[in-house]
């Protein structure tokens, strides 16, 4: 067996991802990979026949770049030949493989990425893997990746995830040997430090006391998840229609079982709207939290105009192309129009309203249908809304009117966008909250938005949820004013704000028109 650093330490292949797809028309080579196409012309026959032959096998490249490469094809090609693949590096799948021939990894891009793979690190170099490394299970394989990191390893071989394994504290290539493959005639401490290179190349793996993560301020105040979600939720290539002709998609308004009984909502009259709501700047500089209320209870005229006007269904669009972009080919699926805004019309929200207290309708945990515009009881147990309203009141200074879930249906999303739909849920969630802010500061009522789900494995099994179909997403709270309301300011009920920037212009908007305004009093 091979022990000496550097010697045996592995070669890599390249092809083209299983996703790529090659097409020739004429002196045109075509190499597309949804969404993008690359369209390279003038290549001599010979380069066009290695770059066909690379959906079909790897092509070996030199184990490190230093060394003099071998000539694939014809050698006056050959320079030509790497120009075009570090141009299409991004499509290239790289194979890490052991003398004879043993594939240990494959290197899978997933954003911009150098041909050629990390060179190897010193035989008694100690590396750890990083603390943002992320070890799963995908496609019946196990794969190493890390949002830091601009490819995701696909372990292959026993050996490979055996090494990887030992990493969780200070390894060198030479212990990694003697662990993961101890007495087998084709591994090399020279292919322990390759695949030890390549995860500290590649940002899955740190030298420890060589200014690593723990040495860097900004990345000891990241949480891995935090990190995760916000190098995975980006648009790329993953955001496309996975789904198409594998499911259908969701109905735009969320189903409910046949002869489930509605309680209509009453609708608010525009010319009356147009007539008494105060001017957006009074909405806009009037806008804040409560968290007292009045001693009226809220109207059930009042919640139905409420919801009325920040989440009823306005229009819908059936499964059918809309008049997007005249190029648009994107997959057909139910889109509807509301008050707040939500990518392509796909509306996944879903709300939940509990009732402590309303004037007209009986306590209880009801869902809001926006087509009917209509509330349907919640029948899980007579406590839900006890239950619901309980865990707000533990910390909540008094308990509102009204309790507001917000629930997503995360499918209608993922379904078209793929690896931003929690993101774009998320953006949707903060929209509503606005929207509802707005329309209740120009009703007069008291609003807060709560900081997400306090207890969200409650309010599951309290609503009857399945919690990978219907996400609990964030709470919003409603009742009416006190009487004795003080008119608001810009700054908040705390001590220690100073005024900055016209702090007064919410008091001076909201007085100037007197009681004409209706700001503090529930229509």
């Amino acid at each position: 067996m091979q022990n000496e650093p550097g010697t045996g330490g592995g070669d890599q292949q390249v092809s083209f991802a299983a996703d790529v797809r090659l097409h020739l028309d004429d002196d045109r080579l075509v190499v597309h990979r949804a969404p993008r196409s690359y369209v390279l012309r003038g290549l001599p026959p010979e380069l066009r026949d290695v770059l066909c032959g690379l959906a079909r096998d790897p092509l070996p490249l030199p184990g490190d770049p230093a060394e003099a490469p071998p000539a694939p094809g014809r050698a006056a090609h050959h320079a030509a030949l790497m120009r075009v693949l570090e141009r299409l590096s991004h499509l290239l799948v790289r194979d890490l493989r052991a003398p004879g021939g043993r594939t240990l990894l494959r290197v899978e891009p997933l954003r911009a990425l150098s041909l050629t793979l990390p060179p190897p690190v010193a035989a008694d170099t100690p590396i750890r893997l990083s603390r943002f490394a992320l070890l799963r299970a995908d496609g019946g394989a196990i794969v190493l990746e890390s949002p830091r990191s601009p490819a995701r390893l696909r372990l292959t071989d026993d050996i490979a995830r055996a090494a990887v394994l030992q990493l969780a504290g200070p390894r060198t290539a030479e212990d990694l040997l003697s662990v993961a493959g101890p007495g087998d005639p084709g591994l090399t401490t020279g292919v322990m430090a390759r695949l030890a290179g390549l995860l500290i190349g590649l940002d899955l793996a740190e030298t420890p006391g060589r200014g690593g993560e723990d040495d860097d301020p900004a990345l000891r105040q990241w949480d891995f998840h935090d990190l995760l979600f916000a190098a995975r939720s980006t648009p790329s290539r993953d955001t496309l229609p996975r789904f198409l002709n594998v499911l259908p998609p969701q109905p735009a308004a969320r189903p409910h079982p046949p002869g489930a009984a509605r309680v209509p909502l009453p609708r608010p009259r525009l010319a009356d709207l147009l007539r008494d709501d105060p001017p957006l700047t009074v909405v806009l500089e009037s806008r804040r939290s409560w968290k007292h209320y009045g001693d009226e209870p809220v109207t059930t005229r009042a919640l139905g105009e409420f919801l009325y006007r920040t989440a009823r269904v306005r229009s819908r669009l059936g499964d059918r192309p809309g008049p997007y972009y005249a190029w648009d080919t994107r997959p057909l699926f139910e889109r509807t129009s509301r008050p707040y805004p939500g990518t392509d019309g796909i509306h996944e929200l879903e709300l939940y309203v509990t009732v402590s207290r309303c004037d007209g309708l009986p306590a209880g945990t009801y869902h809001y249908d926006p087509l009917e515009h209509a509330l349907v009881a919640v029948e899980r147990c007579e406590r839900v809304g006890e239950v619901m309203t309980r865990r707000i009141s533990t910390w909540h200074r008094a308990t509102p009117d009204l309790l507001i879930t917000v629930t997503s249906r995360v499918q209608r999303l993922s379904w078209n966008y793929g690896a931003i739909a929690y993101a774009l849920t998320l953006q949707h969630l903060g929209v509503l909250h606005q929207t509802m802010y707005l329309v209740a500061t120009a009703m007069g009522l008291a609003p807060c938005a709560l900081r997400g789900v306090a207890d969200p494995d409650t309010v599951t099994a309290a609503l009857g949820l399945d919690g990978t179909r219907e996400v609990a997403l964030g709470e919003f709270l409603l009742g009416t004013r006190p009487h004795d309301a003080p008119a608001p300011s810009g700054a908040p009920d705390a001590d220690g704000w100073e005024p900055v920037n016209s702090a007064d212009w919410g008091h001076r908007a909201a007085t100037r028109g007197g009681p004409e305004t209706a700001m503090g009093q529930e229509r």
